[in-house]
């Protein structure tokens, strides 16, 4: 009996133990005070590892890290950046890792006041609850896999005043109109792009046409329930098939992504990021170093980075990253389909359909 309770112990000591508690004001009167704190606290006794991954709070200030809601309902847009990235290629980079001793905690600080539009749901209580899921990295290596904290603590914001946030009309204005006649050919525009990118991009460009117009075709003589469907999007019905099958139809225009800018100054990723875009932004799709470490064609390819990314404009499919990769992605269609079916690596993989499904 002793020595059970004295594994017992012993192995409850060890357990890992993350709490992610969130701070910040109370009243907000301005964007400019929409600044939040999380602090994560490993109280376990073994060190964690933990990956900055986009869409953690581990990658503060660029993308989606919380999930605020009016205390109405609704959410305010997101207007910051929505990426495609590689775990493993994030996972061989020493810069993207983070250790949290046991028994210590780190503070990351959150600007938000560039992030999110709430013109549409206006003053009132705001409810912000930090995204829980990290990505550890075992000593043994391999693939990280997901941890998701133990405990967290949500925060509330008065926002006692009707804002707007003129992010999103710099970025709708300062995009050019581009006119074109019948006969025109249409080209991509380059923009600090080397010819290497320019030559990748080309070639991705056909690819990820032919893959989306496959999935339109697809569909279109679908009638029930397949593998392929409910992998990815989880029960058949015909609502859910008919707003599929629009989206892709829009993702399928006959001068999308060859009529669109690539810009590859690439400002906010880093070794393991492959893209991303701004959803004001229609028509502009930023590339980054990894965009040219994945392969051509195939799963997390180039062609289905393209995909990804050109789903999250609201002029599309208006996706969110709710979750990354293909597990990821099948516990997503079986767990919440209202989700899966606005999530962006969803429509990637359907799209891409690597490994074949029928």
């Amino acid at each position: 009996m002793c020595i059970i309770l004295f594994f017992f112990l012993l192995v409850t000591a060890l357990a890992k133990d993350l709490h992610i508690e969130t701070i910040g004001p109370f009243y907000i009167g301005s964007l400019s005070d929409l600044v939040i704190t999380t602090t994560l606290i490993n109280r376990g006794s073994t060190p964690l590892v933990l990956l900055r991954t986009p869409g953690s709070i581990l990658f503060p200030n660029v993308t989606n890290n919380f999930d605020i809601v009016h205390e109405y309902g609704g959410s305010p847009r997101f207007l910051g950046a929505q990426m495609k990235y590689s775990l493993d290629i994030l996972a061989a980079n020493n810069g993207s890792f983070l250790t949290l001793p046991p028994n210590t905690s780190l503070n990351i600080t959150h600007d938000l006041s560039n992030l999110y539009d709430f013109s549409s749901t206006g003053k009132g209580i705001y409810h912000v609850h930090p995204a829980t899921t990290l990505y550890e990295v075992s000593s043994a290596g391999g693939i990280p896999k997901p941890f998701p904290a133990g405990s967290f603590s949500s925060h509330s914001i008065n926002l006692i005043e009707d804002v707007f946030n003129f992010k999103e009309a710099r970025l709708e204005n300062k995009l050019e109109r581009r006119d074109t006649v019948p006969g025109d050919i249409i080209t991509p525009r380059f923009k600090s792009c080397s010819t290497e990118y320019q030559d990748a991009t080309n070639d991705a460009i056909p690819i990820a046409k032919k893959y989306v117009a496959d999935a339109v075709s697809y569909l279109a003589a679908l009638d029930d329930s397949t593998p392929r469907f409910t992998t990815w999007f989880g029960d058949f019905t015909t609502h859910k098939y008919n707003f599929i099958q629009r989206n892709y139809e829009m993702l399928n225009a006959t001068d999308a992504y060859q009529s669109w800018t690539y810009d590859c100054g690439c400002e906010e990723g880093n070794a393991g990021i492959i893209a991303y875009v701004y959803g004001p932004e229609y028509g502009t799709i930023h590339l980054c170093p990894g965009f040219m470490a994945v392969g051509p064609v195939g799963t997390d390819s180039r062609a289905g980075s393209l995909i990804h990314e050109s789903t999250h404009w609201a002029k599309t499919v208006n996706t969110l990253d709710y979750v990354y990769g293909q597990e990821g992605c099948k516990s997503l269609a079986e767990d919440d389909w209202r989700k899966a079916v606005r999530n962006a690596d969803t429509y990637e993989y359907f799209a891409e359909n690597v490994p074949e499904l029928l």
